[in-house]
């Protein structure tokens, strides 16, 4: 079992302990910086690790440390939704997308601005939120 940081979340180190199936508990944080685990857990359709306060954060770490049962049924249902976390291709063909709008776009040579680059270069001024 492993216990998500706070306030600042585990990121990587969760990405790597999930691939190994192993339960993290977490407390979601209200910046993003301590909600990783918990959107991972999203993806996975894996509700049982996320802690809604403190007190539920120590004792579900020690129930499922001291409940092999539980446990492993747990791991289970992180190895269930293993491929919705690592198999999502979203994010690769947005990644292509922007990639080769942004490179189109240094060239002069696109066609159609898929990203408004211009409208999250004001918004980043602005400190607004940016959208496609």
């Amino acid at each position: 079992v492993m216990l998500d940081t706070m306030p600042f979340g585990g990121g990587t180190t969760s990405l790597e302990a999930l691939a190994q199936a192993i339960p993290i508990v977490t407390l979601p944080q209200r910046e993003l910086r301590g909600r990783q685990t918990l959107k991972y857990y999203r993806l996975m359709n894996v509700y049982d690790m996320i802690a809604q306060d403190e007190l539920e954060y120590v004792l579900l770490a020690v129930r499922v440390a001291t409940d092999k049962e539980l446990r492993e049924e747990i791991r289970g249902y992180i190895r269930d939704g293993l491929h919705r976390l690592f198999d999502d291709q979203l994010c690769v063909h947005e990644w292509e997308a922007y990639l080769t709008h942004a490179g189109q776009r240094a060239r002069g040579t696109n066609t159609t601005d898929y990203y408004d680059f211009d409208a999250w270069e004001e918004a980043d001024r602005r400190g607004l939120p940016t959208r496609r």
